[in-house]
C-alpha cells in the first residue's frame, strides 16, 4: 500500500540530488563549509551555492551514489531531495560544474546503519507523512517517495536484523532520534506544503491568464503568419524568378566557361607545343652555340700556342737582337773609343798642322820681310855702288881735271889728297863699313839662305809630313767613311730590327688585342649563352607556373562548378522545402538561407570574373613571353648570320666587333 503509488524508476544515471533552501544560518554554513571541503570550493562560492537554492547539487548519477551523497550530507543539516523527474529538475537552478566533480570521498566514508525499529512503526511513520503529502503537486510527491525509499529499505533491514538483542538499546536510542528527526521533517513538510498550494494556486491563476494572452497570441500570430506567408510566397515567387535568371545566367556562364576553357586548353597546347618547339630550337641554338663556342675555344688554343711559337720566336729573336745589339754595342764603343783615338790624333794633327802653318805662315811672312830686307839692302847696296860709281866718275872726271890743271889741281891735289885722305878715310870707312856691311849682309844672306834652305827643308819635310798625314788624313776619313757607312748600315739594321721589333709588338698587341677580343667575344657569347639558357629556364619555370596556375584555376573552376551544381542542387532542395514546409520558422529560415545562398552565389560569380580577369592578365603575359621570345630568336638568327660572316681563324678578327654591336 505504501510503495503503490510510486513511479517505476530506472536504474540509469538519471538521478541528481537537490539541495533545498536551509532556513538555519548555521545549517548554511556547515553546509557550506562542507561543500567546500568535499568539492574543493571557496568558501564564497560555496556560499553563493547555499543561497541560491533550490539548486541542484549533482546530476545524472545512479541511484546507490546518489543516496550515499544524501546520507554524506544529512549529518551537517543539509535538506537534500533525490529525484529522477525532468519537471522537477526545471524548475530548480544548476550548478555548473567546470570539470566533473570528485565522488571519492563517498570510498572512505562508511553509513551509520539506522536502528531497528518496529515494522508497524516504520509502516505508519511513512503512511502518515504520505497522507499529508499526497495533497502536495507532483513534485512534492516525487520528493517525498524519493525519500521513503530509503526508510523502507531501512526497516526492511531492520526487520532482517532484529534478532540481534546485542544491538538493541542503540538502535532504540536511534530510533529516538531518528523519530525527532521525522518529527521535524514533518513540520517541515507541513510548511512547505501550505506554501506549495499557495504556489500552486497563484500558479493556476497564471496559467489562466497565460492561455488567454497564448489564445490571443495565437490569433495574431496566425494573422500575421498568413501575410508572412503570403509576403513570403512573394518573395518565393520572386527568389524563384531571380533563381530562374540565375540558372539562366549560370547557364550562360557555364557554357562561356566551358568555350573559354576549351580556348584556353587549345592555347594551352598550343603554347606546349610552340613552347616545346621553342625549347628544341633553344636547344639546339645552344647547341651550336656550344659547338661554336668550342670552336672558338679551340681556335683561342691555336692561337695561344701561336702567340707562344711567336713570343718564342719573339724571344729568340729578341736574344739575337740582344747580342747583335751587344756586338753592336761593342763595335760601336769600339769604333767610338778609335774614333775618339783618331779624332784625338786628328786633333793633334790639326793643331800640329795649323801649327805648322801657322810657323810656315810667320817663316813666310819672315823670309818675305828678309826678303823685303834683303830687296832694300840690294837696292841700298846698288844705290851705293851706284854712288861710288857716280863719285868714281866725279873724281876720275875730276882727276881728269886736275890732270888738266896740275897747279890747280896741286893745289887742289893737296887740298885734294887731304880732302882725299878724308874721303879715303871717309871712303875706307864707308868701305870698311860697306864690307862689313856687305860680309855682315852676305852673312845674313847665307844665314837667312840657311834658314831658308833649312826652312824650305822643314816645309820639304812638314809638306811631306802634311802629305802623310794628309794622306793619313784620307786614310782616316776613308776609315771614317767607312765607319760612317758601317754606323749607317748598323744604324740601317738597328732601324731595320726596331721596326721589325715594333711589327713585331704591333703584330704581339694586335694577336693579343685579337685574343682578349676573342675572348672577350667568347665570354660575351658565353654569358650570353648563360643569359638565353637562364631566360630559357626562366620561361620554362614561367610555363611551369602558368600551366600551375592555369591547372589551379581549372581545378578552381571545378571546384566552382562543383559548388554551382551544389548550390543548385540545394536551392533545389531548399524550393521543396519551402514549398512542402508550412511553419513560418522554417520559412524564414529558408530565406535567410536562400539570401545566404544567393550571396554566396554572388561571390562565386565575383570569383569567376576575378579569375577570368586573371586568366586574361596570364595571356596577356603569355603574349608577352611569346613576343619575347621572337625578338630573342630574331637576336640568335642575326647573332648566327654575323657568326657566319666572320672571318677564318687564319684572319684577324676584328675586335671592335662586339655583341652589342652584333645585336645592333
Amino acid at each position: 500500500m505504501l510503495l503503490g503509488n510510486k513511479k517505476n524508476q530506472k536504474k540509469d544515471q538519471n538521478w541528481c540530488i537537490i539541495l533545498s533552501p536551509i532556513t538555519s544560518e548555521i545549517d548554511k554554513k556547515q553546509v557550506a563549509q562542507s561543500i567546500s571541503q568535499v568539492f574543493s570550493l571557496t568558501a564564497e562560492e560555496s556560499t553563493d551555492l547555499v543561497n541560491s537554492t533550490p539548486i541542484i547539487l549533482l546530476d545524472n548519477l545512479t541511484r546507490e551514489v546518489a543516496g550515499q551523497v544524501k546520507e554524506y550530507f544529512r549529518p551537517c543539516g543539509a535538506e537534500m531531495v533525490l529525484t529522477n523527474d525532468t519537471f522537477l529538475k526545471r524548475k530548480c537552478y544548476r550548478t555548473v560544474w567546470p570539470t566533473p566533480p570528485n565522488l571519492s570521498f563517498l570510498h572512505d566514508w562508511k553509513p551509520k546503519t539506522p536502528p531497528q525499529k518496529p515494522q508497524e512503526e516504520q509502516v505508519l511513520q511513512p503512511e502518515e507523512a504520505l497522507n499529508e503529502l499526497r495533497s502536495l503537486a507532483e513534485m512534492s510527491k516525487q520528493g517525498k517517495e524519493a525519500e521513503q525509499e530509503p526508510l523502507a529499505a531501512v526497516g526492511q533491514s531492520a526487520g532482517r536484523n532484529g534478532k540481534e538483542t546485542a544491538e538493541e538499546e542503540m538502535l532504540s536510542r536511534q530510533i529516538d532520534r531518528d523519530e525527532e528527526e521525522l518529527a521535524r521533517e514533518l513540520q517541515k513538510w507541513k510548511h512547505e506544503s501550505v506554501l506549495l498550494r499557495d504556489q500552486v494556486n497563484r500558479l493556476q491563476s497564471e496559467t489562466t491568464q497565460l492561455r488567454k494572452r497564448l489564445h490571443l497570441e495565437t490569433s495574431q500570430v496566425r494573422s500575421d503568419r498568413e501575410e508572412i506567408v503570403r509576403d513570403q510566397q512573394g518573395k518565393l515567387q520572386e527568389t524563384r524568378a531571380l533563381l530562374i535568371n540565375m540558372e539562366e545566367k549560370y547557364e550562360v556562364l557555364k557554357e562561356e566557361y566551358q568555350q573559354a576553357r576549351a580556348i584556353l586548353e587549345s592555347k594551352v597546347v598550343s603554347t606546349e607545343k610552340e613552347v616545346n618547339q621553342k625549347r628544341d630550337f633553344w636547344q639546339g641554338r645552344i647547341q651550336e652555340l656550344e659547338q661554336t663556342l668550342n670552336s672558338w675555344k679551340q681556335e683561342r688554343d691555336q692561337l695561344e700556342e701561336m702567340i707562344r711559337t711567336k713570343e718564342n720566336e719573339l724571344g729568340s729573336s729578341h736574344d739575337a737582337l740582344k747580342k747583335t745589339k751587344d756586338m753592336l754595342k761593342q763595335a760601336e764603343h769600339l769604333t767610338q773609343d778609335e774614333l775618339a783615338k783618331w779624332q784625338n790624333k786628328t786633333q793633334d794633327l790639326a793643331e800640329t798642322t795649323e801649327s805648322l802653318r801657322k810657323e810656315n805662315h810667320s817663316l813666310t811672312e819672315i823670309l818675305q820681310d828678309k826678303e823685303t830686307q834683303l830687296r832694300q839692302l840690294h837696292e841700298e847696296c846698288n844705290q851705293l855702288r851706284r854712288l861710288l860709281q857716280d863719285r868714281m866718275e866725279q873724281e876720275s872726271k875730276e882727276n881728269q881735271k886736275s890732270n888738266s890743271s896740275v897747279q890747280q889741281l896741286k893745289q887742289e891735289n893737296e887740298e885734294l889728297k887731304v880732302a882725299f885722305d878724308q874721303v879715303r878715310k871717309v871712303f875706307e870707312d864707308s868701305k870698311q863699313r860697306n864690307e862689313t856691311m856687305e860680309m855682315l849682309l852676305t852673312q845674313k844672306v847665307k844665314d837667312y839662305e840657311q834658314s831658308e834652305l833649312n826652312w824650305r827643308k822643314a816645309l820639304e819635310e812638314q809638306e811631306a809630313k802634311s802629305r802623310s798625314l794628309q794622306q793619313q788624313f784620307e786614310v782616316l776619313y776613308r776609315q771614317l767613311d767607312e765607319l760612317k757607312s758601317q754606323n749607317q748600315q748598323y744604324q740601317d739594321v738597328q732601324e731595320n730590327a726596331a721596326s721589325r721589333q715594333k711589327d713585331l709588338e704591333k703584330n704581339q698587341y694586335r694577336l693579343l688585342q685579337e685574343l682578349d677580343s676573342r675572348t672577350r667575344l667568347v665570354q660575351e657569347w658565353e654569358t650570353r649563352g648563360k643569359m638565353w639558357e637562364t631566360k630559357a629556364s626562366e620561361l620554362h619555370a614561367a610555363y611551369q607556373k602558368q600551366q600551375t596556375i592555369l591547372d589551379e584555376t581549372f581545378k578552381m573552376l571545378d571546384v566552382r562548378e562543383k559548388d554551382l551544381t551544389e548550390m543548385r542542387r540545394k536551392i533545389q532542395a531548399l524550393q521543396e522545402r519551402l514549398e512542402g514546409s508550412t511553419g513560418l520558422a522554417q520559412r524564414e529560415f529558408l530565406v535567410r538561407h536562400l539570401t545566404d545562398k544567393e550571396k554566396n552565389l554572388k561571390q562565386l560569380v565575383g570569383r569567376q570574373e576575378k579569375i577570368e580577369s586573371e586568366i586574361r592578365d596570364r595571356e596577356a603575359e603569355m603574349r608577352g613571353i611569346l613576343s619575347e621570345q621572337e625578338g630573342v630568336e630574331k637576336e640568335i638568327i642575326e647573332c648566327k648570320q654575323v657568326l657566319r660572316r666572320l672571318p677564318e681563324h687564319d684572319k684577324p678578327l676584328n675586335p671592335q666587333l662586339t655583341p652589342d654591336k652584333l645585336k645592333r
